[in-house]
């Protein structure tokens, strides 16, 4: 290999400012969108993008998961044995963490020596890995490659086959839902970890009013509209729910925001929330007494549910969540 000089860009540290949101805490998708912002920038400047190079993310990630574990920021001392391809011309490495992926992109872009790294026209490969801490702090490692042509074919994309990045879902009949959701920033799992997703736990009326609200982007709500969601988490997505006419609570300017979801009340939410039209058809038997038999029909004519057996929507059954990413991938045709 013809060895350059590895361009390293002094460390960037950036004071977290809160919580990240939830809706973008899985590390798959702050990956792509760092590579997706460095290549706008790439772009912009009359650059062609860096495409993807498996070996170059996992060394990033393995080294953006050990400077959360040592709690402060180093760069990769063994950066040249990060790939087993040893025909590279150029290395160069951005380290930092901060509060989201916005803030350290800007950060990077107004510091010389990171910039330099993102806009240098003889790279054409980058990795990327992204660490969460129990804070919910971003921890990141890019990696810069020259090297020669053919290694990937593409800028950094979702995979076509999605795999999901949570440990229990491996396997379920969800799992490409669950990683669909995910890569769409629609949940980032179930715990702070980011490890895990809970696919049969049972979805809350306020877990669903925050799905719903990531999937469509809804705008901030201009009022308060219930009661008895003060101090909950998913408050400001109830509140953006109820302003886009997809719910009226539960009565009483209740929301009964800790109420498990069932199959049918999820059916009226998603009719309403994608304006799904009607229907003639009675696909079911057993939602003749169910108040919200129109918007079953409804979401069955749209191909998003099939029932839970031949014949059959069970629609006094909870909806896991497992099956409501199902029901928002097949939605939002993500699957």
């Amino acid at each position: 290999m013809m060895l350059v000089p590895i361009t390293a860009g002094a460390t960037l540290v950036l004071t977290p400012d809160g919580a990240l949101s939830l809706g973008v805490t899985d590390v798959v998708a702050i990956e792509l969108e760092f590579h997706d912002l460095i290549n706008d920038e790439r772009t912009a400047g009359g650059l062609a993008p860096l495409s993807s190079f498996d070996d170059l993310i996992d060394g990033a990630r393995s080294h953006a998961s050990e400077m959360a574990e040592a709690g402060y920021l180093y760069h990769n001392p063994d950066l040249t044995s990060i790939t087993a391809f040893e025909n590279w011309f150029q290395l160069g490495e951005n380290v930092g963490y901060g509060s989201n992926v916005d803030v350290l992109h800007n950060a990077f872009m107004d510091s010389s020596p990171h910039a330099a790294n993102v806009l240098n026209d003889t790279y054409n490969y980058l990795g990327v890995g992204a660490k969460l801490d129990d804070n919910g702090t971003i921890w990141v490692s890019m990696v810069f490659m020259y090297g020669p042509e053919g290694l990937s074919s593409a800028p950094a994309q979702a995979p076509e086959t999605s795999t999901s990045p949570f440990a229990d879902v491996d396997g379920t009949t969800h799992e490409a839902a669950i990683a669909a959701i995910t890569e769409a920033r629609i949940t980032s799992g179930c715990d702070n970890s980011g490890e895990l997703y809970c696919p049969d736990a049972l979805v809350s009326r306020a877990q669903m009013a925050t799905f719903l609200t990531r999937a469509l982007e809804l705008p901030e709500a201009s009022e308060d509209y219930f009661t008895d969601d003060d101090g909950s988490l998913h408050e400001d997505s109830i509140n953006r729910l109820a302003e886009a006419g997809v719910t009226v609570g539960c009565g009483k300017a209740s929301f009964c925001p800790e109420e498990s979801m069932t199959r049918e009340q999820m059916a009226a939410f998603v009719v309403r929330a994608f304006t799904l039209p009607d229907t003639d058809t009675d696909f079911f038997v057993d939602d003749p007494l169910s108040l919200h038999q129109a918007s079953i029909n409804a979401l069955a004519a749209s191909g998003i549910t099939a029932g839970c057996a031949a014949d059959n929507y069970c629609p006094l059954d909870n909806v896991t969540r497992g099956q409501m990413a199902t029901f928002l991938a097949r939605a939002l045709d993500l699957i």
